[in-house]
Order: structure tokens, then C-alpha cells, then sequence
């Protein structure tokens, strides 16, 4: 969070005086060489105490006003006659509150061809009454959106009517939610010449969408400070960014009915929407398994899934994992899901049944689970592009792998193809095939450039065909540097991978 409102610091810097026709010259202190039978008196003056003079002084020599002398300066007066002198400050160039600590004037011997050095110290006390906060109204907690504003009022008290400034200190922030950790606000439009009243103060958050500002908890620390210099005691208030924004769940997508066999996967897919960005665990119970299927994690970490994100979706996958001739469980199985944020706060859950049912024999089709296709390819003659398409089937029959085109308007490739995969897929549930395509031009030319979009589609001996995936890939021109290897277009030599 940031806050609105001005963060300044005052840099205070002596201007150098010019001295009037007549007067001694002003140094920067350094030692003056003096002429025989007179010396120099170098004179310093700096505050002490909870305020400072900032106005300045008036040195006197002998009871003659002089120069004036900026706080934190020093001022040279050369020409001055061997002997003795009072030098003092003016009492009247002192501030209220403000006294000269020790003598003033005090009496200095001043030798000839000699520097004399003269240093005063000045204690302001602070004046007046200190200003009392009565009470800071606000929110325990605040959202973390973009734009959202968190709005405090400070009441006070101040006999003397002269509150200039307000201090609101992050005093607690152990996550870094408030950014600065301290600001210094002028507030006398709300405050002068007052002596009860509110000052209002607000944080806001100016993270630009989607990202979110900080959340968690943190204790700020508000003082009033008036023109006197003097601090009220302080005040402090605890609120949470972006805490009480419990996440909810939009959608829960999970099938009905699953076909189980050995390496097959189940997954459950479930929207959420949540102001505060911060969703990082599902819970989930089983309400019910007949059949003993799941061993379900208590609660699934997805905060590399959801972190910082105000809506999307999150997955949970369940495997079948079974030793070689066995098959996992079968049976219908409730679960309740809850989405769970960094705070703690909770979704509203929402329940799924799933009928986790054996697939044997050869009446299901292959899935297509994974499809690795270049997004570029070379057209020199030569060149080989790899295809390879991972798949699950229960009945570890795959034998066909058909590669159909979709759209090709410049004719690279050339035309459907199918391909008998068998020796690399029969006997796998789950597995791998790879597919070879070869330009094989006429001597001396190149093969078709173009893009082409394909669509790949697995069939086992039965006759089951997979859902088809599809791919789109650009032959590039011989002469253009290729991101992959090569293409297909007419000339294709297609092979499979051994395996």
C-alpha cells in the first residue's frame, strides 16, 4: 500500500551573508592573519534541545549590535584591538523559549596577530502545550486491489490551536504490506487554529491491475506534532490488507464417470475468484469411497498455480499407479473441495461424486495426451522434422497414427498420411510414437515453404479412434534460418521412430 499525501524532507542551508560597507569581513572561520596591535574573533552559534532557533542571531561586541550570525554559521570579525571584549548575542535576536547556555555577553582577551574563538550553544525548550490524540477511527481491515483506499480519522485536542503535522509510522509490517514505512504529512488545512477536531488520513493502493499491493497485517503508529516542535503521545491502530476476502469457488469441473487403468489420470479442474490474490492450498475430504480408490492429500498446494491471481483456475490430478498385470480400484468416490488462502479464509466448498470404472478388452480408444511438434521447420533437402505424440490406452492396442491436413494454402505438405505405429505402441497403456517427415526434393530444388496446420489422430487394432489434436507448422524458405529441422512437402519420405 502507499499512502496519499506528501512526503517531505526540509534541507535547511546558511546563505552566506554580505557584509555592510564598513563592517569587518564575514569568513567561513578560517583563521584571519591580523595586523600588529589587533587580533581576530571568529564567533560560532548552534541550537540544543528538542526545538531549534532557526531564525538566527545578532552578535554584539562591546555592547554594539553587529552581524548577524545564521544557526549552525560562524562569522570572522577581523580588526579587532588587542585586549579585552565582551562578545555576546543580542537577547532580542533570540527566540521565545530560546537562552544563551553560560555568559552572554561573556568577556574575551584578544591578542595581537591572534585568533580568539567564540562559541555559544542555545537550548529552545519546546512552547506550549503538546496536542492529545483523542481517538483514530478506521478499518481493521482494508482491501489489496488496485485503487482500493483505506480512510482514517485522528481527532485531537490542542489547547494552543497550532497542529501542523501528522506522523503515521508502519510501526508493525512484517510482509512489507505498507510501502513507505514512514511519512511525514502537513496537515494545517485541517488542523489550524483548532483547538479540537479530525485530521483524516488515507492509504492507497496503487499497484496497477492485475498485480495486487501487499497483504497481511500491520500496526501503524500515528503522532501529532505542533509548531512548537512538541509530539503528541502516540496512537496506534492494526488492520490486515487484504485479509477477510475469503476466495470462492466459480466452477468445479469433474467428470462422473472414469475409466481406471494403469497410468491413466483423472483431473479435476476448479475456478476461483478471490480479490485478494493470495489462494494457496485446496482441502479436500472424501465424504465417501466405496471401494477404497483414492488416498487423497488432505490439503493440495496450488499456490504456484493461483499465487497473485484474482480469478483462474486450479488443477488436482489423480493417478493410477499399479504394479505391471495389476489394475488400480474401482468405485464411486464424494469429495468436498475448499479452496484455503494465505490468511486462512476459506471458499464456501463445493462436492463432486466420481464412478471410477475398469476399462479391459478392446472397446476403449486411445487418448492423445501430449503432441511435440515443431513450430518451424527448414525446407533444404535432407532435412528431417520429428514428430512425437504421447498417448494412454487401456487396451495397449495402438497401431495406427494418422496425420491429417487441415489447412496447407501454399500446398507444402502433401496430403494425408497414415502410418503403422504398432512396433513402437503394442503392449502400452502408456507410452510414446515418433513420427519421421524428410524433404526428399528433385536434385537441386528445395522443398515447399508454407504453413501448414495438421491433425493427428491415434486408432487401435479394434478400430477405436482418439480425440484429434492439432498442430500448426511453418516451412520456412531454403535460404531463411531454420528454428528446427526440416519439412514435408512433396517428395515426403514418412517413417516412424524405432522403438
Amino acid at each position: 500500500m502507499t499512502r496519499r499525501g506528501r512526503l517531505a524532507r526540509w534541507l535547511a542551508a546558511a546563505a552566506a551573508g554580505t557584509a555592510a560597507a564598513g563592517s569587518p569581513a564575514c569568513g567561513g572561520g578560517d583563521d584571519v592573519t591580523a595586523p600588529g596591535g589587533v587580533g581576530v574573533v571568529a564567533i560560532s552559534a548552534a541550537s540544543s534541545g528538542p526545538r531549534a532557533d532557526a531564525d538566527g542571531f545578532q552578535i554584539t561586541l562591546d555592547g554594539t549590535a553587529g552581524q548577524a550570525l545564521a544557526p549552525g554559521g560562524a562569522v570572522v570579525l577581523p580588526g579587532v584591538p588587542a585586549g579585552d571584549h565582551l562578545v555576546g548575542l543580542a537577547a532580542a535576536s533570540l527566540a521565545a523559549g530560546c537562552a544563551v547556555e553560560g555568559e552572554n555577553p561573556r568577556t574575551v582577551s584578544v591578542a595581537a596577530g591572534d585568533t580568539t574563538r567564540v562559541d555559544f550553544r542555545i537550548a529552545c525548550a519546546l512552547l506550549g502545550s503538546p496536542p492529545v490524540i483523542t481517538s483514530v477511527g478506521g478499518p481493521t481491515s482494508a482491501d489489496n486491489t488496485p485503487g482500493a483506499v483505506a480512510a482514517f480519522e485522528i481527532a485531537f485536542s490542542d489547547p494552543d490551536g497550532d497542529v501542523t503535522h501528522l506522523t503515521v509510522v508502519a510501526a508493525d509490517d512484517p510482509r512489507d504490506a505498507v510501502d513507505p514505512d514512514s511519512v511525514d504529512t502537513d496537515v494545517r488545512a485541517a488542523a489550524q487554529n483548532l483547538t479540537a477536531g479530525v485530521v483524516p488520513y488515507t492509504i492507497t493502493c496503487a499497484a496497477e491491475s492485475p498485480a495486487l499491493c501487499g497483504a497481511g497485517p500491520a500496526t501503524l503508529r500515528f503522532q501529532l506534532v505542533d509548531a512548537g516542535g512538541n509530539r503528541s503521545a502516540p496512537q496506534t491502530l492494526t488492520l490486515a490488507f487484504g485479509v477477510g476476502n475469503s476466495p470462492a469457488i466459480t466452477v468445479l469441473d469433474a467428470p462422473a464417470r472414469v475409466g481406471v487403468s494403469r497410468g491413466s489420470r483423472t483431473r479435476i479442474r476448479i475456478g476461483f475468484d478471490d480479490p485478494d490474490g493470495d489462494v494457496v492450498r485446496v482441502r479436500v475430504e472424501e465424504l465417501s469411497d466405496t471401494g477404497q480408490v483414492l488416498n487423497p492429500e488432505p490439503r493440495e498446494e496450488v499456490s504456484d498455480q493461483a499465487g497473485g491471481r484474482t480469478t483462474g483456475t486450479v488443477t488436482i490430478d489423480y493417478f493410477c499407479f499399479a504394479p505391471v498385470g495389476t489394475q488400480c480400484r474401482t468405485g464411486t468416490v464424494s469429495l468436498r473441495f475448499t479452496l484455503v488462502d494465505l490468511e486462512g479464509n476459506s471458499s464456501r466448498p463445493m462436492e463432486a461424486a466420481i464412478s471410477f470404472e475398469p476399462t479391459t478388452g478392446t472397446g476403449t480408444a486411445p487418448v492423445i495426451t501430449r503432441l511435440d511438434v515443431p513450430r518451424q521447420a527448414g525446407s533444404v533437402a535432407g532435412t528431417i522434422v520429428v514428430f512425437r505424440v504421447s498417448f494412454q490406452d487401456p487396451d495397449a492396442d495402438v497401431t495406427i497414427l494418422r496425420i491429417q491436413e487441415v489447412a496447407d494454402p501454399a500446398g507444402a505438405f502433401p496430403g494425408d498420411v497414415e502410418l503403422d505405429v504398432a512396433p513402437q505402441a503394442a503392449g502400452l497403456e502408456s507410452g510414446e510414437v515418433g513420427v519421421t517427415l524428410t524433404c526428399n526434393p528433385p536434385p537441386g530444388e528445395s522443398c515447399t515453404a508454407g504453413v501448414v496446420t495438421l491433425r493427428f489422430v491415434l486408432a487401435d487394432a479394434a478400430g477405436n479412434a482418439s480425440a484429434p489434436m492439432e498442430a500448426t507448422i511453418e516451412f520456412l524458405e531454403a535460404d531463411a534460418p531454420a528454428g528446427v529441422n526440416a519439412k514435408n512437402p512433396r517428395g515426403l519420405a514418412p517413417g516412424v521412430l524405432r522403438r
